[in-house]
């Protein structure tokens, strides 16, 4: 399952993006993210995870930091859970920077 969670978003310098909630097909163990960022920001992505789909908290492992112009992917291992969101928070504070990221979960 591929779904865009960032669109093309701005995130202002020290700004926050959550996505809206993914739900996490059963058996599947296998998440990836990939992102273009572009701008003069840093950015930094997380995972907040669900149990019922409804309350979320943040994984305690960033998914990558120190992001800036460019594309990239990772893959990453959040808790086990229902549903996941996507965080990004633009770090440098300085300069905004423009993202769109794809979930992949298999």
């Amino acid at each position: 399952m591929n779904k865009i969670v960032i669109n093309a978003e701005t995130i202002i310098a020290s700004g926050v993006f959550t996505s809206k909630p993914v739900l996490v097909p059963c058996n599947c163990s296998n998440f990836g993210l990939q992102w273009v960022i572009t701008g003069t920001g840093t950015g930094k992505f997380e995972v907040e995870t669900s149990a019922d789909g409804a309350t979320f908290v943040e994984d305690s492992t960033d998914i990558a930091t120190g992001q800036t112009a460019g594309s990239d992917a990772v893959p990453f291992s959040p808790v086990p859970c229902e549903a996941v969101k996507i965080k990004c928070t633009e770090t440098g504070a300085a300069n905004a920077i423009v993202v769109t990221a794809i979930l992949t979960i298999t």
